[in-house]
Formats: structure tokens, sequence, C-alpha cells
């Protein structure tokens, strides 16, 4: 120790080969720290991707009980959509999930229309509103979200699997499976 105390006092400096073993010690560890980087940016990334999923399931799954818990006259005309009307506004909606996209899309005023003394009911089918859990301008940009299996029986309507998935990926993040709601209507 003091030897180098000694050393570190004197005018003279250092040795060439001893600068050179500190830039080749310096060197080393500034490699390992450059290629530790984009391993901890992908774990990052990867957490947060699923914090964001179970966050969208969460969302999703609060969003379904509190449309469906009121509605009647569920149908389920494809593999990707609930048809309903809603108990909050009584008009025709639609929970589509489909192309990453998770909406819920509510259809215009029905009017009652008389002609030739027989009344029908016109409906405007242009969404009034769309509502996107997902979007390509939200956090959950590179997620997407989809569910299988619905089934109504006896007032409770089942879906078999809520996915949350990358972009891309064919694994999903988050999961759940048997989510089931019990409907009024």
């Amino acid at each position: 120790m003091k030897k180098m105390l000694r050393k570190l006092r004197s005018p003279r400096g250092f040795t060439l080969a001893e600068t050179l073993i500190s830039v080749l010690i310096l060197l080393m560890v500034v490699g390992i720290v450059g290629a530790a980087i984009p391993a901890a940016s992908n774990a990052y990334m990867k957490a947060v991707d699923a914090s964001n999923a179970q966050v969208l399931l969460s969302t999703a799954m609060t969003v379904l009980r509190n449309e469906l818990s009121n509605a009647s006259e569920i149908s389920f005309p494809d593999a990707n959509t609930i048809e309903y009307r809603s108990g909050n506004t009584g008009r025709k909606t639609q929970i589509v999930s489909s192309e990453g996209e998770f909406s819920i899309k509510e259809y215009g005023v029905e009017s009652v229309v008389e002609k030739d003394g027989v009344k029908s009911i016109s409906v405007t089918y242009d969404p009034l509103y769309t509502r996107s859990l997902v979007s390509k301008k939200a956090i959950t940009d590179n997620l997407s979200l989809t569910f299988s299996s619905v089934t109504k029986s006896n007032g409770l309507i089942t879906i078999g699997e809520l996915d949350v998935m990358r972009e891309g990926s064919e694994n999903p993040i988050a999961v759940k499976k048997n989510f089931s709601i019990r409907t009024l209507g």
C-alpha cells in the first residue's frame, strides 16, 4: 500500500505498461456494461408489457361486466362480436374484438315509422360512438385483446377465454379463462 501511495505522489507518473493495463480493464468493464444494457432493456419492456396487459385485461373484464350485466336481447353474430340492447341507454350495442381492436359500438336511436297504417322500427346503424379499450394511440399500442367461446345459458354469459397478446406473437401475455357475467335480461 505504501508503495502505491509513493507511486501516486511521484512526479514521474505511470509507466506505459500500467497505463495500457488500466485502459484494457476499462474497456472490459465498458464492454460488459454495454452488453448488459440491451438485455436489461428487453427485460424492462417485457415487464411493462406484462403490467399493461394485466391492466388491460382487468379493464376489459370491468367493461364487459358493466355493459352486459344489464343487457337484454343478447346475441353472438360471429365469434368476435357480442350484440345486445344496452341496459344503460336502451340502444343496440356491439362489443367487437377484431384486428387488434376491442371496442364498444353504440348504434343510432330507434324511431317508429308508420307507413300505410303499419308501424315499424327504423334503426340507424352508423355507430353514434365507438369507445376503444385497445387503440393504436394508447400505451397498449402493441397489445391486442380478444375473446373466444362466448356462450349464454340461464342468464349467465360465459366467455371461454380473454387473451391479451403482443402484436406478432402467438403466446398470450395475460389470460382469463371462463369469465362469467350474470345478466338481468
